[in-house]
């Protein structure tokens, strides 16, 4: 089978393990679902601030990185009484974009072929 290098990636959601949680401390500033999510993209050091909302699609809380001013948006999305839905980083494609062009300005490698199979391990 020929390989399409080519292939981009747009929109991006990440599901997080909920129980991935239990190995936060707890913190003043984040939940402890949205520091999991932060430990693994540095949401937080990137975007300075957030936003606080209901979440969609039955989570029921959501922090919000990024805005429509800036150009994107990154959620991180949890539901405490449905664990088994994990915790979800939905990244809008112009949040994508923005985080991958946050991360380079800073330093921080963005490599998603190492960054997706580190959720499932």
């Amino acid at each position: 089978m020929e390989t399409m290098n080519n292939i981009k990636i747009d929109q991006l959601r990440l599901n997080i393990p909920y129980d991935e949680i239990y190995q936060v401390e707890n913190s003043q500033s984040l939940p402890k679902e949205v520091i999991v999510a932060d430990n693994l993209l540095h949401l937080a050091w990137l975007f300075k601030s957030n936003t606080v909302s209901h979440g969609h699609n039955g989570y029921t809380s959501s922090y919000n990185f990024g805005s429509g001013e800036q150009g994107g948006n990154i959620s991180v999305m949890w539901n405490e009484s449905r664990k088994d839905m994990g915790i979800l980083v939905d990244f809008t494609a112009t949040g994508k974009a923005l985080y991958e062009s946050l991360a380079e300005l800073h330093g921080i490698p963005v490599n998603w072929k190492k960054i997706i199979p580190e959720l499932s391990n």
